[in-house]
C-alpha cells in the first residue's frame, strides 16, 4: 500500500533493538525514537508501530515513542490503527477478535472525529528481538 502511494523510493529503518533487561517501557520507546530520529533525513517520515507506541502524549504505560518524537519534531500526527482481526503481542501472544463485516476489505485511511485511523483488515504479530520467536507451522 505504501509503495503504491509513494512519490519516490521508500527507505526502511528498523527501530527496535536490544535493550537492557532493567529498562522501562518508556526507556525502550525513547531508544526507538532515537533510532528513528537518527535515520530520518527529512520530512515525510512514516513511523509504523502498534497503538501503544504511537500516541503523541504520555499514556498510562509511560512516555511512548510518538510522544518522544512529538517533543523533538513538533507537528507530527498520530495515526491510530483499527485492527479488524489477526494476531499481536502484549505480554504474551494474543489474537484480535474478528469483527463482523471486516471480510477481505483492503486497508484504508479514514478520518474519524478529526483523527486519522488506518483500518487494517488483518494484523500480524510483530517480531521483537528481545524475546524468543516460536516456530509457527503453516
Amino acid at each position: 500500500m505504501l509503495r503504491e502511494r509513494a512519490a519516490g523510493p521508500l527507505e526502511l529503518t528498523l527501530m527496535d533493538g536490544t535493550t537492557d533487561a532493567d529498562w522501562s517501557w518508556s526507556q525502550r520507546d525513547e531508544a526507538m525514537a532515537g533510532r528513528v530520529l537518527a535515520a530520518a533525513a527529512g520530512p515525510g517520515t512514516l513511523v509504523v508501530a502498534g497503538n501503544a507506541h504511537t500516541p503523541v502524549q504520555p499514556t498510562g504505560l509511560g512516555v511512548p515513542l510518538g510522544a518522544v518524537l512529538a517533543a523533538r519534531r513538533p507537528g507530527i500526527r498520530e495515526i491510530r490503527i483499527d485492527y479488524r482481526s489477526g494476531r499481536y503481542y502484549y505480554l504474551a501472544p494474543r489474537r484480535f477478535a474478528p469483527r463482523a463485516g471486516s471480510g477481505r476489505l483492503p486497508p484504508r485511511l479514514v478520518l474519524r472525529n478529526e483523527n486519522l485511523t488506518l483500518v487494517l483488515p488483518a494484523a500480524t504479530e510483530a517480531v521483537v528481538p528481545q524475546r524468543p520467536w516460536p516456530q509457527v507451522s503453516p
